[in-house]
């Protein structure tokens, strides 16, 4: 029996990337003092890869509404991540931060636009029904 994921389920599935990808920034800066998690990166990688799989696999077909939806979701988070960067690589530049530190940064803001992008999705799909 395939049972559908409903597509708000498949918008909050994309905070997985965002998630790990500041798990991996967090393990690739502490490499060099703990070598296993080099491991836990690919266990991580792999699971991860694995959950998006089944997810895409039985997610519903994307209907013009939805469509339309997830455009103007796009256009938002592009327009606010401009404008977001913009506000945190400014003082980065002028106050010479280092590189690490602009690393976190640029990892964590990209974990919260990508969950902002899901809830802005879930806000629009519940507002216009």
């Amino acid at each position: 029996m395939k049972k559908k994921v409903s597509l708000k389920i498949w918008m909050i599935s994309k905070i997985i990337p965002a998630l790990s990808l500041v798990l991996f920034y967090w393990m690739g800066v502490q490499m060099k003092d703990h070598p296993t998690y080099a491991y836990l990166q690919y266990i991580i990688l792999a699971g991860m890869l694995l959950i998006l799989y089944i997810i895409q696999k039985h997610h519903d077909i994307v209907d013009e509404y939805a469509k339309e939806i997830l455009n103007k979701t796009d256009a938002i988070c592009f327009k606010l991540s401009y404008v977001v960067f913009g506000i945190v690589l400014l003082p980065c530049v002028l106050i010479n931060i280092n590189s690490i530190t602009t690393g976190y940064i640029i990892v964590i803001t990209l974990c919260i636009i990508g969950i902002l992008r899901s809830i802005i999705f879930c806000f629009l799909d519940s507002r216009w029904f």
